[in-house]
């Protein structure tokens, strides 16, 4: 719940965020309290995709025991592909292009002409997501001017990578799904 407050009250400032100013939620909350692996993986995308500072703020121990559960935060915590978004030199924060019945969709601009996308399920069951990538040439803050045609998609949770004109996927309960898209 509190990490839900926080992103939806940093969201809004995306506006703000440029080199030498970020909008900081707080720190990370990834392997405290009860969090599932799904949430544990949104925290950490959320926080990447507003380009918030990446502050530890679980026990260090826990990261260290040798457990399934220890390799999965250290995983998590240690996404380059996630890292290099949330470090962008052109510090953009994402904004929510779209908001709709626990779902929403953030795009951020990329230094080098890429766009991260991510669908972040705030709902309590799964939802299926297809979105067409050339819609993202309405958001004049995005910078979008590709010529229509297939793009090459990085999943950056699951590294899969393919090339397609749209993004079909489902989202966990209370998880994300993002992408790194080019031409």
């Amino acid at each position: 719940t509190s990490i839900t407050a926080l992103y939806k009250r940093t969201i809004k400032l995306y506006n703000h965020a440029s080199p030498g100013h970020v909008n900081d939620p707080d720190m990370l909350e990834v392997g405290n309290g009860k969090l599932t692996p799904d949430e544990n993986r949104a925290h950490f995308t959320l926080w990447c995709m507003m380009a918030a500072p990446l502050v530890l703020g679980n026990d260090l121990r826990r990261l260290s025991d040798g457990s399934s559960q220890s390799r999965f935060l250290i995983d998590t915590l240690t996404n380059k592909s996630l890292i290099l978004i949330d470090q962008d030199p052109l510090v953009k924060a994402a904004k929510r292009i779209k908001k709709s019945a626990g779902l929403d969709i953030l795009a951020r601009p990329l230094a080098n002409g890429d766009t991260a996308l991510c669908f972040f399920n705030k709902s309590g069951k799964a939802r299926q997501v297809e979105f067409d990538i050339d819609s993202l040439k309405e958001y004049k803050y995005l910078n979008f001017t590709r010529a229509a045609g297939n793009y090459e998609i990085h999943d950056l949770w699951s590294d899969d990578r393919y090339a397609d004109t749209k993004i079909t996927a489902t989202v966990p309960k209370h998880g994300v799904a993002v992408y790194r898209i080019s031409q």
